[in-house]
Formats: C-alpha cells, structure tokens, sequence
C-alpha cells in the first residue's frame, strides 16, 4: 500500500504503527481502549497536519497499528504503517529500512531493581531487556548479566523484576516512574545508570522523502530546537 500524501489523503486513513503498553507514551487502556500519551499526541498532530480540521477530527482519520518493539524497525518496509511513533530511537543500523524525521523526544537508558531488595550485583544478575532494542544491544556490548532475558513487549521487563524472574532490567530512563506509578509495579532506577541517550523520532520508509520532509516541517511548527538531552 502506498504511502505517498496524496495516497494517504485519497485514502483517508493514515496507518501509524505504535505500542501500547508506554505508560506516559503510548499506552491503550485495557478497559476502554483509549489511548494516551506523547507518541499518540504526536499522532495525532501528524494526521491533522494531513487531513485538517481539529485535533479531534484528524484523530478519525487514524488507524493505529498495534505492533510488538521488535516489529518497529520494519513495519513500514514491510507495508504495515505508513509512519512509525513509538519510542523508536535513532541508530545507523535503523536507517537501513528507515528515514527519520528531527527527534521530537529523547532519554537515557536506566538499570532498574525491585524497590523492596538492595542492588543486585549486575555482572551475577538475571537481566531483562527487550529484543532487538537499544536497550539490548547496550547489554550485549556491555557484557551484562549472567543470563539475558528477552521479551516482545517494553512492559514485559518491570514485570520480570517486579515477579523476582530477573534482577536487573534495562529500559529507557523515561519510562521507568510510568510503570512504577501507573503500572503500580515496585521497581526502581538502580545508581548505575548507562550513560547513552537515544533520541526517538518519527520513522517512515527509506526513500520517502516527501512523507518525511512533511512530517519534520510539522514537528518544526511544535518544536523548539533539540539541542539538549531530555531526562528523567
């Protein structure tokens, strides 16, 4: 399916391809299936800046596609969305399938423990990240952990250390007071804290040019220059 503008617009249907279990982010309720959050916000704008009218207006011009984080990377390559929000950090390795706009948000990578117990030795721990993330690759480079645990869904590693599976777990800084607040989930960020920052941007296919010009002259009207880290 092609996703030129005029595509899309004669469509009438912008496919975004999002996960939804980022509290603060991108997270759907379970009860309501409302969604909410910085990436569904941003969405939101992207589609009105296609379609016009109201925020409210341009959200039924949206169809959201639910995908795993290891799914990111490819699913407008492979045709699934026309554009990706998702906490999708910026890397080379990513710019093989993907061009990506200026980044709209960032954080730091946070190593996280159950609230209740005292840091756990890293190099003897049971760590979770998510596959195929940069959370993943810094523990791959970094050595850490006697045993990795992968998992498909970001919510999936505060679940692990919370339920005693693993010790540590890897996830982007932002994220972490989300779960521990609205997931309710007794975890915490541990003092050894990685010093990476990953910038998340909009992604669409590589060579989709006019899309990606778009989407960044969008963000220009909403951004102020991104020339500092964001942390929490």
């Amino acid at each position: 399916m092609r996703s030129s503008l005029r595509a899309i617009q004669t469509r009438g249907v912008v496919r975004v391809a999002v996960l939804d279990d980022l509290p603060g982010f991108a997270f759907k309720d379970p009860s309501t299936g409302l969604r909410s959050g910085l990436d569904i916000e941003i969405s939101k704008f992207m589609a009105q800046g296609i379609f016009g009218g109201t925020l409210e207006e341009a959200t039924e011009h949206i169809e959201f596609i639910d995908i795993k984080a290891n799914q990111r990377e490819f699913a407008c390559s492979q045709g699934l969305a026309d554009f990706v929000v998702s906490a999708f950090t910026v890397t080379d390795e990513r710019r093989r399938t993907n061009d990506f706009t200026q980044p709209y948000h960032g954080t730091s990578l946070a190593m996280i423990c159950h609230s209740d117990q005292a840091e756990p030795n890293i190099s003897d721990a049971t760590v979770a990240v998510v596959e195929s993330s940069t959370c993943h690759a810094y523990v791959r480079q970094q050595e850490i952990g006697q045993k990795v645990l992968t998992f498909e869904n970001t919510s999936d590693v505060p679940a692990a250390v919370a339920s005693g599976n693993a010790q540590v777990g890897v996830i982007m800084s932002a994220l972490v007071d989300g779960f521990a607040q609205i997931g309710q989930l007794p975890i915490r960020r541990m003092k050894q804290h990685p010093i990476v920052f990953d910038p998340w941007a909009v992604a669409v296919r590589k060579g989709n040019d006019e899309l990606r010009e778009f989407l960044d002259q969008r963000l220009n009207t909403l951004l102020t220059p991104f020339d500092a880290p964001i942390s929490a």
